[in-house]
């Protein structure tokens, strides 16, 4: 991360709405109240992308016969990282095959493909999370793993790491590509992407904030999305500083913008940067979150992707800023 520290521009933008309510939930002591109670008819909706619903296609399409076929040939990749790919599953919305590099061989010796179970880790959320995994005998004495997970919608935000950070015409195109999408996103996407950090966390697991790739946005649905959360939180924190690196692609971001690029591209990465973090801001605000005091956010502060959001020229004084505006 390229670390620049210049003089904030004016004061904060941001205005936000009074979002204090208040509610009477007080019977009176003439109100009726039924006793009687009677069972709903009503069933909770079912989750079409379950471990049980897996079990139940995969049977009926003969998947672990084909599966060798659809890793091999068939399937189109999808993703790819430092640890394994992701396989789409032909003509199948709901689920996608992971194949790690290290652990996809197991010293395990099977009769016949078998399908395992993993619990789900937030079953209220897709987070693109593993509901199975797969094991096909190879030999005698081993076995091929695969992952089975949910497939998640919309396209891959930022820049993945794989592919380098260097600033270039192909890089840049596609930071700027990703930034006036969120720009665009109504502000019912951020509120929705805040609350959904809230329930990872109160999970337990850890958002990956290293490679934007790992949220997507979804134009059809305007929503934020997430992949790739595997890991278990370390420490009881938030991860909204996190999360607001990653949306901004910001170790991207800082090198493109001390860059010796010019032009108007980099007034546009400027003003869609300021509307993006408005809406974050805003989206925290309303759901009553604050940020904590956690190195990449501060990384984020000592920057200059924030200075049009924060008045302030030291992280001290940017930080008085955003409890000023309650943020923190």
């Amino acid at each position: 991360m390229i670390i620049n520290k210049i003089n904030a521009i004016g004061f904060p933008k941001i205005q936000f709405n009074n979002c204090n309510k208040r509610f009477n939930n007080t019977l009176t002591s003439d109100v009726f109240v039924r006793t009687t109670s009677f069972k709903s008819n009503k069933q909770e909706p079912k989750d079409e992308k379950s471990f049980e619903a897996f079990q139940s296609w995969a049977k009926k399409s003969e998947f672990l016969n084909n599966i060798e076929e659809i890793v091999e040939h068939t399937g189109r990749v999808i993703g790819a990282g430092f640890e394994g790919e992701v396989i789409e599953i032909p003509n199948n919305d709901n689920w996608v095959i992971k194949q790690f590099k290290r652990t996809n061989l197991v010293p395990l010796a099977l009769e016949k493909p078998t399908i395992n179970k993993i619990d789900d880790i937030a079953p209220e959320l897709n987070i693109g999370q593993s509901i199975a995994y797969v094991r096909v005998p190879v030999g005698k004495n081993y076995s091929k793993m695969y992952y089975i997970l949910k497939k998640q919608t919309g396209k891959s935000l930022g820049i993945n790491k794989a592919s380098g950070n260097e600033v270039c015409k192909c890089n840049n195109d596609t930071h700027i590509d990703s930034l006036r999408k969120l720009s665009n996103a109504p502000q019912s996407a951020y509120d929705k992407f805040i609350k959904d950090i809230d329930y990872i966390t109160a999970q337990g697991y850890m958002l990956d904030y290293i490679n934007p790739n790992n949220l997507m946005y979804d134009d059809e649905k305007q929503e934020i999305h997430f992949v790739d959360v595997e890991d278990k939180l370390s420490e009881n924190k938030n991860q909204y500083g996190e999360m607001l690196f990653c949306l901004l692609d910001s170790e991207f971001s800082d090198r493109y913008l001390m860059s010796a690029e010019e032009g108007s591209e980099k007034e546009e990465v400027k003003q869609l940067t300021e509307d993006i973090v408005n809406k974050f801001f805003e989206a925290m605000f309303k759901n009553g979150s604050k940020f904590d005091d956690s190195n990449i956010f501060k990384l984020l502060l000592e920057s200059e992707v924030l200075d049009r959001n924060i008045a302030g020229k030291t992280c001290e004084e940017k930080i008085e800023s955003l409890k000023a505006m309650g943020l923190y």
